[in-house]
């Protein structure tokens, strides 16, 4: 269980220089920003479940192709920030860039590489496919 520390760690690295420089209205590269709520509402618990939801989908499928637990991870996200997007609307999706609909779609592109590098990581490293 000790291995997965340092993989959180990079895991929440990535999700705060996300948030300093994508979720940030100030920066020229933004492609979200919080307007109803404080951003730490809405990031910290969300990316917290979701590692943990990686997590549990990497150990269970640790005998299936690393794709599959990549995908099932994928989907809490996908299923998160369209929920924002079309329910919520807890912060605004669109900046200088792109527009709301492309930036959702680039934040969606962005979780799938967070989510391919969490199980590449986890699988190598925390909890390898055991023989049997």
């Amino acid at each position: 269980m000790m291995r997965v520390v340092p993989i959180a760690c990079a895991y929440g690295a990535a999700i705060l220089a996300a948030e300093l420089i994508l979720g940030s209205a100030g920066s020229p590269l933004h492609l979200w920003h919080f307007e109803r709520i404080s951003p730490w509402q809405w990031s910290l618990p969300v990316h917290a479940a979701g590692f943990l939801w990686i997590l549990a989908w990497t150990r269970l499928l640790r005998h299936r192709p690393a794709a599959v637990s990549m995908i099932a991870s994928w989907a809490f996200f996908a299923v998160a920030e369209t929920c924002n997007r079309f329910l919520l609307v807890l912060f605004e999706y669109g900046g200088a860039i792109l527009g709301g609909g492309a930036s959702l779609a680039a934040v969606l592109v962005l979780y799938a590489l967070l989510c391919g590098a969490a199980v590449y990581a986890l699988r190598r490293w925390a909890s390898p496919p055991r023989a049997g």
